[in-house]
């Protein structure tokens, strides 16, 4: 059954075994703000299937890094795990896109960078 195939841990300080044992990564959400656990997963090459909502929707790039699927739709949340699932080379290429995305616009110099010309341009606006 299903026990066999999906793992639901819970809290859990093994998220890196978690996410390398994983063929995908699958994030539900109502909403979120900067989804850590998507930047995790991405940055570990995997493809991801999420619920487009602020925040995800600025991270994941649709048909790149994975699928996106409305919001409260099991059917098309299964849908798009099954797809994925079933192409390899898809979740290859998007898992090889996602990996290449997270390690070149979320390192830590990037993101100081950022912060400093949002710094600057509010500076400016004064």
């Amino acid at each position: 059954g299903l026990s066999n195939s999906v793992k639901l841990p819970g809290k859990t300080d093994q998220i890196a075994r978690y996410l390398a044992s994983a063929d995908v990564f699958v994030m539900p959400s109502r909403w979120e703000g900067l989804p850590i656990a998507l930047l995790e997963a991405m940055s570990t090459g995997l493809p991801s299937v999420a619920t487009k909502v602020e925040g995800v929707d600025e991270v994941l790039l649709e048909g790149e890094h994975g699928l996106f699927v409305p919001v409260e739709n099991p059917q098309a949340l299964a849908q798009a795990i099954l797809q994925l699932l079933r192409d390899p080379q898809a979740r290859s290429r998007m898992g090889a896109a996602a990996r290449l995305h997270i390690s070149t616009k979320y390192t830590v110099d990037r993101m100081c960078e950022q912060y400093l010309e949002l710094m600057l341009s509010l500076n400016e606006n004064r």
